[in-house]
């Protein structure tokens, strides 16, 4: 069996911990990502050389740091070209994986990086289970009881019990209906209902019986993608502008007339927002999960997490306060959906909060931003042992580095300088450079930046050792 995840969506619903340049599916919780554990879920069922990854070209160096751990090669790393909703994902994955000559028989497990599932053990054994109906021309979605109403998600309503399911032990029924994002009235009438679940967006079928309804309910789409050549990057990029944005639930299940349900009674959640994350973490006596430094008297049933300053609370009932370290979100809980509405209007203002936090990470570390204003910008840069920044150059700043810790390689035009820590070099504007760390300890230099404009966009790579695009 083959393991597809999917690992490329921005996750606005966890806002501000999650944002366009580190989603929610990349977040630690207990000292794991959600797409680590996903990963771990994925090695139940599959080798690790039948694992792959559906992630944009941003999030593949967090990809490849996690696969490298369990030893799955990087040229299982599928690259969308742009950014698309589940349908054009899979359809694309599906080719991708017969134009590395997969044959057309073989079972795909498609899953979500962002989930938590509690028992991993009986998750792993009812997929592999689970498979056995996905050899006979059928798509295999899995059930859970909803917890709550949520017009955003998926509904499955089970049919008839297949009487098959004696041989492997679970329940599978056919899909009577599925219902993508009801109303909220049908959303709460849903949740009471027995024969109603949340879809959980995993999927088991055939390459050939998914790319069999893909031509029934997307010929357009299957035409353009059978056609493409896998090895252009510029062709595929100008194919996936034509792709639609539509999701699998869309496009494909609620029209097939081939799909089953499995129920499940473990634990699986998609993290969409700070109340289901409320839902999965463990809470104390008065109902609050606390995560953090965080002081609270006489709160209760709600939702504290505190990234690096002190949160102190009182007096709040079902209040969710979520604080980093360059924004505060603060909302009722059942009100935390709306969390998508504040991302949208900070993108409307221009606000870099929107899609960007103070430390951003790079395939060479990472950087935090430590002050900023119209003319300067004062950053912490930190170079992972033997890693290095393209060599580059800035049409509008100039830049001052000063070492904290480490050692320094610098290239500034032709000429070479070593930086031992307390040493600083002047970079100026237009000037051809490059920073390395020769050393086997982390590198930590201040970077003070001066200019008309201090962007990310104004950085020219002539040279890249990661492959990335001039910006």
């Amino acid at each position: 069996m083959k393991s597809v995840i999917l690992a490329g969506g921005k996750g606005e619903g966890l806002w501000p911990l999650s944002r366009k340049d580190f989603p929610k599916q990349f977040l630690e919780i207990n000292g794991e990502s959600f797409f680590e554990q996903a990963v771990k879920r994925c090695l139940l069922v599959s080798k690790p050389k039948e694992i792959y990854v559906v992630t944009i070209k941003d999030y593949f160096f967090y990809v490849k740091k996690i696969l490298s751990k369990y030893g799955i090669n990087e040229k299982n790393i599928i690259i969308e070209p742009l950014s698309r909703s589940t349908a054009s994902c899979m359809l694309f994955s599906l080719f991708w994986l017969i134009n590395k000559k997969s044959n057309p028989d073989d079972i795909v497990f498609f899953c979500p990086s962002d989930q938590y599932v509690g028992e991993d053990k009986k998750f792993g054994s009812v997929v592999k289970k689970a498979a056995e109906f996905a050899k006979e021309s059928s798509i295999v979605t899995f059930g859970v009881k909803p917890l709550l109403p949520k017009p955003d998600y998926g509904y499955i309503q089970k049919g008839i019990k297949l009487n098959k399911n004696n041989k492997t032990g679970i329940n599978v029924h056919k899909i009577k209906k599925f219902v993508e994002k009801p109303s909220e009235k049908t959303a709460k009438k849903w949740t009471k209902d027995k024969t109603w679940y949340w879809n959980t967006g995993m999927l088991l079928f055939s390459i050939k019986t998914m790319l069999v309804e893909f031509e029934k309910f997307m010929p357009d789409t299957v035409k353009m993608l059978s056609n493409a050549d896998f090895s252009n990057q510029v062709i595929l990029r100008n194919i996936f502008k034509k792709l639609p944005i539509i999701s699998i639930d869309k496009a494909v299940m609620e029209k097939t007339s081939i799909g089953k349900i499995v129920p499940v009674s473990f634990q699986l959640l998609d993290i969409g927002d700070w109340n289901l994350f409320y839902k999965m973490c463990p809470k104390d006596d008065s109902g609050n999960v606390k995560i953090g430094d965080v002081v609270a008297m006489d709160m209760k049933d709600s939702l504290i997490i505190s990234e690096k300053t002190l949160i102190a609370c009182s007096g709040m009932k079902d209040t969710a306060i979520i604080g980093t370290d360059d924004v505060f979100y603060v909302s009722d809980k059942k009100n935390v959906s709306k969390v998508k509405d504040i991302v949208l209007k900070l993108n409307e203002k221009g606000r870099s909060e929107a899609i960007e936090r103070k430390t951003s990470f790079r395939p060479w570390g990472s950087y935090t931003i430590l002050e900023t204003s119209s003319r300067y910008k004062i950053k912490k840069i930190s170079v992972n042992p033997g890693a290095s920044l393209s060599l580059q150059m800035h049409n509008k700043r100039s830049e001052h580095w000063v070492v904290i810790s480490g050692i320094a390689n610098v290239r500034i035009g032709e000429e070479m300088i070593l930086l031992q820590e307390g040493e600083s070099t002047f970079v100026p504007l237009k000037s051809i450079h490059k920073l390395q760390n020769p050393g086997k300890k982390p590198l930590e230099i201040i970077e003070v930046q001066m200019g008309s404009y201090l962007g990310e966009d104004d950085i020219v790579r002539l040279e890249d050792p990661y492959g990335r695009e001039k910006m």
